[in-house]
């Protein structure tokens, strides 16, 4: 069977042709869901509706309950962040949060780093 992979595949135009229908066939089927997502994904999906219960008074806790009525369970925290990041343009989206500048330690002075002495560059 490997050895069959690993050999050149010569295609005929109409083994081309019944490939590009098919494919274009494939394309205007709906996209099949998957069995299964992560609590990202359902929240991403149901955000419409969540959104529409905040606006009629849900507060994140009752949110929460009605979720876990049907077997989801979500912190108050990260259904919040949730909610936002996914209510946000794409645009406005961020993957990382901004970084905490560090003080970087003076170069004049010699730094250890284990059995390593680091030294600032002398001037020739």
């Amino acid at each position: 069977m490997d050895r069959e992979r690993r050999k050149v595949q010569l295609f005929t135009a109409n083994q081309v042709a019944e490939v590009r229908s098919f494919l274009v066939q494939k394309t205007s089927e709906p996209t099949p869901q998957p069995d299964s997502c992560m609590i990202r994904d359902l929240v991403r999906a149901v955000l419409p509706e969540l959104m529409k219960l905040r606006e009629n008074g849900y507060s994140l806790n009752m949110l929460i309950r009605v979720l876990e009525e049907k077997g989801v369970r979500i912190t108050a925290t990260s259904l919040s962040r949730y909610m936002a990041a996914f209510s946000k343009p794409k645009e406005e989206m961020q993957v990382r949060g901004p970084r905490r500048e560090r003080s970087l330690p003076s170069s004049s002075t010699p730094q250890t780093r284990g059995q390593f002495a680091m030294r600032a560059d002398v001037a020739l």
